[in-house]
Formats: structure tokens, C-alpha cells, sequence
């Protein structure tokens, strides 16, 4: 239970204060086995912790005395929080000044096509390159593959002499 509040007096930023009806939901009311040697009776959790000095009654609550000894305090936090914010706002506008000066944002200037310009460009066929099958010496040629596909042949078939 001493673990569980403390955890959520760090995650809630209380500085050590835990509300007595976390400490409820936490168990503090549940009876030990231990039994208070003034009067006898059983002893809740809450007021073992407060009786080993863990714990100190508070109003609305317990307050844990040693918690800033070993946490952050809520404004060293929340000073953290600030800072490391505007540490990622300055590198992401870092990251898109670097990005917005590779990109050109201009749209390149279009020249309007007349209708016989459009009319000729479509009737034309366009040119296509493809390799003579003959060699010079009128022998049919073998095309050769791009010399990456030649080092992968090589690679993968070193048996093979092609």
C-alpha cells in the first residue's frame, strides 16, 4: 500500500500528499495483523504506516514526509515537462526549415499547346529504340545484360562461365 500511493503521489504531482480516499481505495483502512499496544485493538494499515513515521496525518489525507527527499517536486517537473516541449518545438521547426529548403515550392511555368501543335504531337508516332539484331559481320548479335544482372549471374552461378 506504501508503494501504491507513493506511486500515484508521484504520477498525480502531490508532492507526497495522498487524499484519504486514495488511501481508502488503497487499503489503508483494511485491519493488519498487528494490534495497536495502547488499546488493544486492531490496527489499520494507515495508522501502522503513520505509527513507523512512513506516514503523517494530514487534514483530508496523509502527507509522506521523506517523499522530496527522493522525488522530484511538482514545479521541478513541470519545469522539466516545459523544457524538454520547447526542445522538440525548436528541432521540429529545425527539421522543417531543413525540409522546406530542399523542396522548390514554384510551379513551373506551363505554355498553352495550340490545336495544331496538339493535332500533330498525337499524329506523330514516337521513336523507339530498339537493337539491331544483326551484328556488322551479318551474324545475329546476343544482347548482353546490364552488368549488375552480370555480377548477380556471377554470384549466384560461379560454376557457370557466361
Amino acid at each position: 500500500m506504501y508503494v501504491r500511493c507513493g506511486s500515484y503521489a508521484a504520477q498525480h504531482l502531490t508532492d507526497g500528499y495522498i487524499p484519504e480516499h486514495i488511501a481508502e481505495l488503497y487499503g489503508a483502512c483494511d485491519t493488519g495483523s498487528r494490534r495497536n499496544p495502547d488499546t488493544g485493538k486492531p490496527e489499520t494499515l494507515g495508522e501502522t504506516l503513520v505509527r513507523a513515521k512512513l506516514w503523517r496525518r494530514t487534514r483530508g489525507g496523509y502527507k509522506m514526509p521523506g517523499y522530496l527527499d527522493y522525488n522530484p517536486s511538482k514545479t521541478a517537473v513541470e519545469n522539466q515537462r516545459k523544457e524538454a516541449a520547447e526542445r522538440q518545438r525548436r528541432r521540429r521547426e529545425g527539421l522543417l526549415s531543413q525540409r522546406d529548403s530542399r523542396v522548390s515550392h514554384r510551379t513551373p511555368a506551363l505554355t498553352p499547346i495550340t490545336k495544331d501543335e496538339a493535332s500533330t504531337t498525337a499524329a506523330r508516332p514516337r521513336p523507339v529504340d530498339k537493337p539491331s539484331l544483326a551484328s556488322s559481320n551479318g551474324s545475329a548479335a546476343t544482347r548482353q545484360p546490364p552488368p549488375y544482372a552480370q555480377a548477380v549471374h556471377h554470384a549466384l552461378n560461379p560454376e557457370d562461365p557466361t
